[in-house]
């Protein structure tokens, strides 16, 4: 944990917000700042969260095809939780290499019918990741979260989210929990690949293919940073 310490000496503990693998642009120096200010300055816990993208079999042929199940255990950020809540911010990322597909525990959570083989779900995975997110050029999904409204435990905010560079703005309402020195957020909303410029993967013509519209759900559990530890 980062230690704030009084005086002009140079430090170097500042790795919680330097985060593993973070994009160029993460404002990082933000929420430094508001630490040193004494705010209150959460770190997400990649551990104990998770986002999971529902996606779905179409076409005319799609009784051959799988829904499937991503999901994201590496989402990173950081949450400013200002007295003053038109202050209150939050920046997300999550690195698209490290996306998971068709988790059996998942699979079995969300009560899907079919089975596919891991050579289906290693095909669907190079696909997703390879030919519709193209992570090569496109590492990451970033998100930007300012709050609306000051009302709980239901907080309306507004979110920017960059994919493919492509930032697309939607009004999310998110549940808040607030426990000792911690902090739990969930929600989820529905969002359509082709608005962020990425084609759905199709077989034969379409014929079957993979649906245009995504759902995705979230929970996320963020940890207090307190200066000194």
């Amino acid at each position: 944990m980062l230690s704030l310490l009084a005086g002009c000496a140079p430090q170097v503990e500042q790795q919680p917000f330097v985060l593993p693998s973070q994009p160029a642009e993460f404002p990082s120096d933000i929420y430094l700042g508001a630490a040193h200010r004494a705010q209150r300055v959460y770190r997400v816990d990649a551990s104990r969260s998770l986002v999971v993208v529902r996606v779905y079999r179409g076409g005319r042929f799609a009784n051959l095809g799988h829904d499937h199940v991503v999901a994201s255990h590496q989402v990173q950020g950081l949450i400013l939780w200002s007295e003053d809540w038109q202050s209150r911010r939050a920046d997300l990322f999550a690195p698209l290499a490290s996306l998971t597909v068709d988790e059996a525990a998942l699979r079995q959570e969300y009560a899907l019918t079919t089975q596919p083989s891991e050579r289906d779900v290693a095909g669907t995975r190079d696909n997703m990741l390879n030919k519709t997110l193209r992570v090569s050029a496109n590492p990451f999904v970033s998100l930007h979260i300012q709050a609306l409204s000051e009302v709980l435990p239901t907080m309306p905010v507004q979110a920017e989210i960059s994919l493919n560079g492509i930032v697309r703005s939607k009004r999310l309402d998110v549940q808040v929990e607030q426990k000792p020195g911690e902090m739990w957020f969930s929600g989820a909303f529905s969002l359509t690949q082709t608005e962020f410029g990425l084609e759905p993967y199709s077989l034969l013509g379409g014929l079957l293919r993979v649906e245009d519209e995504v759902d995705i759900s979230f929970k996320l559990v963020a940890v207090e940073f307190i200066p000194g530890e």
